[in-house]
């Protein structure tokens, strides 16, 4: 079996427990911990399939938010270090699951950029070519051929062109920004409707149920009235016993 189909597998069955997990988990804090780790587990993937800008970019928007939102639940719910401390053995399964992730992340990508390539990969094959025709005992036919061919005949070199694109040129140039453009526009303004939207509930429920009844406060003209007239001084009446 190939080794990339093998860790794909595993890399899968791990994203579907932790999938199993976030809905299973009545703790939060458990969710959202199967959550990041079910992240890292599609990035993997992706790097896997030759993506790595689209897997840095899961990583840091999906994690990143996931994250953010995991710190607004320490703040809100009220957790001491000595819980963490006794529930760290829990813990474990998770941090060595991701270590392993970012080894494997590591190994990855350092095998694939560690091949040397040859640098004229054309003539290189042209050579062979050539070669095996001349061992047919066709000499000088495979000479001429030869000759022609490589000085007379300007050629481009598609493997060139071919290791010289990214994925990130292939994202913008072929799928965003060409004969999908007008789908990224329209998903651009479908978020931004989304936004506005949710800003403008929010802030009709808060002037609604919130500020309901309560009583409004000028501070300047607080701050800018006279102590003078606005203090009344009661006088004391001492009563006799």
């Amino acid at each position: 079996m190939n080794v990339e189909l093998m860790i794909m597998n595993i890399i899968i069955v791990g994203a579907l427990v932790c999938l199993y997990n976030i809905v299973k988990n009545i703790n939060p804090i458990y969710s959202v911990l199967n959550l990041i780790v079910m992240f890292v587990c599609y990035s993997s993937m992706l790097i896997l399939l030759d993506q790595e800008f689209l897997a840095c970019i899961f990583i840091l928007v999906n994690v990143g938010a996931v994250a953010v939102l995991f710190l607004f639940i320490i703040m809100m719910i009220n957790i001491t270090m000595v819980e963490i401390k006794e529930n760290m053995k829990k813990y474990l399964p998770y941090i060595t699951f991701m270590g392993l992730n970012i080894f494997m992340f590591l190994f990855i990508i350092g095998s694939r950029y560690m091949l040397t390539v040859p640098e004229n990969m054309t003539e290189h094959v042209y050579e062979q070519f050539f070669t095996q025709l001349a061992k047919d005992n066709e000499l000088s036919l495979g000479n001429v051929m030869k000759e022609s061919y490589l000085i007379n005949i300007n050629y481009v070199n598609i493997y060139e062109l071919f290791i010289k694109t990214t994925d990130i040129k292939n994202i913008g140039a072929n799928i965003l920004y060409s004969s999908n453009s007008l789908w990224f526009v329209l998903a651009c303004l479908m978020l931004l409707i989304a936004m506005v939207g949710v800003i403008n509930l929010t802030d009709e429920f808060l002037n609604s149920t919130r500020f309901k009844g309560n009583k409004s406060q000028n501070l300047f003209h607080q701050i800018s009235c006279d102590y003078v007239g606005n203090v009344k001084y009661i006088r004391e009446i001492k009563t006799k016993n």
